[in-house]
């Protein structure tokens, strides 16, 4: 493995789309992580109800990783994992 990055909760505003923002965006991105700690990879979450999302990260190459599932846990069962329960 190598080291990389998560990017959560990228969003850009109706009235910004179709500038580039969203590939700028992750371009710093990526370039700062490579940079600080050399982040070979980038990934994210995208929503299922977000066809137009899907379509912008299919366009940049990012595709899904096949057998791979993403997990979270927050609330009590962060809490309690943390010791803060």
């Amino acid at each position: 493995g190598m080291p990389g990055m998560h990017v959560s909760d990228l969003w850009v505003s109706g009235d910004a789309r179709g500038a580039g923002l969203g590939q700028r965006l992750l371009a710093a991105a990526g370039a700062r992580g490579r940079l600080l700690w050399g982040a070979g990879f980038l990934r994210l979450d995208v929503y299922d109800s977000s066809p137009r999302a899907h379509a912008f990260y299919a366009r940049l190459g990012l595709a899904e990783v096949t057998g791979q599932r993403t997990l979270a846990l927050s609330g009590a069962g962060f809490d309690k994992l943390t010791g803060d329960a």
